[in-house]
């Protein structure tokens, strides 16, 4: 049955043949066909089921990830080279990777490779451990990667998502992957705290340290009997040379980042190893960015700088605690940037503070102001970013007033929009109630849309203000070449007859429709609906926002564009 039904050719097929066709398809639904390929591989040895899962876990990994380990924007992958465009607060999905670490013990299983659990290692501290808050029912849905973000939070009772479910279930898993062994081998994967009781050596192994607060991790033996076999102790990617020490005593270590190093030899009751670990801080590029932005890591460590509130701007850390659809997962803080010349390796001097382990502050590198830097995981109620771009003095100075002017434009049009949705992603689709006949999701320029055909409609449930004068502003394609008329209804009334025709041929463009008073007044929702006519097209709709009309600012002859910082 397995067979039947998952070897469907539009997914499945490209991944045994090597080929990334993921663009645009929803992250979750693929990866456990994937963790369904890998155990059907090892039910019935069936080759092209370990090619695909090892091509697909390849492509996600290496080629579309995040520097947390996470993937993925608003549930979706997206062409690797829209990354910089892609820093937002619906990045990292958590169910992606609690699911990516399923399949990547099983391709560990099958051939033991310190890259696999060089990403486990990431993928742990730098997103799961990350995404889970310090209060009962805190548990997080994407992990976002926007400047300036906020952790956004599920609560006990009032919201609920898949990744509650996962998130509840991944401190449980964090040992699964810690240690592997076989008969007569024994990696040791990662270096967090833990005791392993391996039955059939009659040995216990147990790993005291701090890490990766601390680089330094002491493992200690408790045998039954002498025991002789291969421990195998992963070189991490990032640490240049370990340090070893056997009952005391050097031991020579030669390997290479991200590989293994064995010890093989009898083992007694009582023996110690002490293994360190240095860790040096690093600039880690954003895919497809050209080095012009970056995150900071101290050895496995995602770093994230802290924020501070500006004066008169209101922090929603508050408001984060609950569904998506009303948290916005970011503040209207400056986004900082750092600033270095172009040929400097890192781009900001960060330094210990010497108040907490792994606390850094930034000296003259970043702007508007130095910052402190901790791990992305302590982050709590902190406003904190972790990508920044990178400027030289000269082009700080020169756009310094330019970036201004665009972050207080959005932040006006932040502030003005009561809602949007973002049509043909399933979240914000579900949270906007869409109901629909004859109506299909389109991608289209790296973006989702919505149409409907022959007489098919959908609609969404839209918050408005019951006082106010509201707007509708619509995001249509402008290269439309063979005409579409279709009508726009706010409840039942007809607000208007869209035409699409080479309305801004090459590019997106946003139509404004001012809504009567009566049609809002002493409302709080109001369904929105396209309606396509007999053989034409309604849409395709790629975002629908609900605006304050007051803050709409239109140009004379041009009623219909909404100047806005995009």
């Amino acid at each position: 049955m397995a067979s039947r039904f998952f070897h469907h050719e539009s997914v499945l097929g490209p991944m045994v043949r090597g080929e990334d066709r993921l663009d645009g398809l929803h992250g979750n639904t693929q990866i456990p066909k994937v963790v369904g390929l890998a155990r059907e591989y090892e039910l019935t040895g069936d080759r092209s089921c370990r090619l695909a899962a090892a091509s697909f876990w390849n492509h996600v990994v290496n080629h579309r990830s995040y520097a947390t380990g996470g993937h993925g924007e608003s549930e979706h992958f997206f062409p690797p080279a829209q990354f910089p465009l892609r820093l937002t607060p619906n990045t990292c999905e958590t169910c992606n990777t609690y699911n990516l670490l399923k399949l990547t013990g099983h391709l560990f299983a099958w051939e033991p490779d310190a890259a696999h659990m060089d990403f486990v290692e990431r993928a742990t501290l730098n997103h799961l451990a990350a995404n889970i808050g310090r209060a009962p029912g805190e548990l997080g849905y994407f992990l976002g990667l926007g400047s300036v973000g906020v952790k956004v939070f599920s609560t006990p009772f009032d919201s609920w998502w898949c990744c509650v479910g996962t998130g509840l279930e991944n401190p449980a898993r964090y040992g699964e992957l810690i240690c592997h062994q076989s008969e007569d081998t024994l990696w040791l994967n990662q270096y967090f705290a833990c005791t392993l009781d391996w039955a059939e050596q009659g040995v216990r192994v147990t790993q005291r340290t701090r890490f990766p607060e601390a680089g330094t991790v002491r493992i200690s033996l408790a045998c039954d009997r002498p025991a002789t076999f291969a421990l195998k102790l992963r070189h991490p990617a990032w640490c240049a040379l370990p340090g070893l020490t056997l009952n005391g005593r050097p031991v020579p270590v030669n390997s290479l980042p991200s590989s293994y190093f064995t010890l093989e030899r009898e083992w007694h009751d009582g023996d110690e190893l002490e293994l360190r670990l240095p860790m040096t801080l690093r600039a880690e590029p954003l895919p497809r960015s050209e080095g012009k932005i970056s995150a900071m890591l101290f050895g496995p460590v995602l770093l994230a700088a802290i924020v501070p509130d500006e004066p008169g701007v209101p922090n929603p850390a508050k408001q984060r605690f609950s569904e998506h659809l009303t948290a916005r997962g970011k503040t209207d803080a400056l986004p900082p940037v750092f600033v270095a010349p172009a040929n400097q390796v890192l781009p900001a001097e960060l330094r210990p503070t010497g108040r907490a382990p792994l606390e850094f502050s930034s000296h003259d590198g970043v702007r508007p102001a130095d910052l402190t830097f901790v791990p992305l995981y302590r982050i709590y109620e902190e406003q904190y970013a972790v990508y920044f771009t990178r400027l030289t003095a000269a082009e700080w100075s020169a756009r310094e007033g330019e970036l201004r002017t665009a972050h207080e434009a959005r932040r006006r049009l932040d502030a003005a929009t009561l809602d949007l949705v973002t049509p043909g992603y399933q979240q914000p689709e579900v949270e906007h109630a869409l109901r629909a006949d004859r109506s299909e999701i389109e991608d289209f320029g790296g973006r989702k849309g919505r149409l409907a055909r022959d007489g098919g409609w959908f609609s969404y449930e839209l918050r408005v203000d019951p006082v106010e004068p509201m707007a509708l502003v619509v995001t249509y394609w402008g290269g439309v070449w063979h005409e579409r008329i279709f009508e726009l209804f706010a409840g039942d009334t007809v607000v208007a007859s869209e035409r699409l025709l080479t309305n801004k041929p090459g590019d997106f463009f946003e139509r404004v429709h001012r809504l009567a008073p009566g049609l809002t007044r002493g409302r709080t929702t109001l369904s929105v609906r396209f309606q396509s006519r007999q053989g034409d097209i309604a849409g395709t709709v790629y975002d629908l926002r609900v605006m304050r009309a007051a803050a709409i600012e239109t140009s004379p002859g041009e009623p219909g564009i909404v100047h806005k910082s995009h």
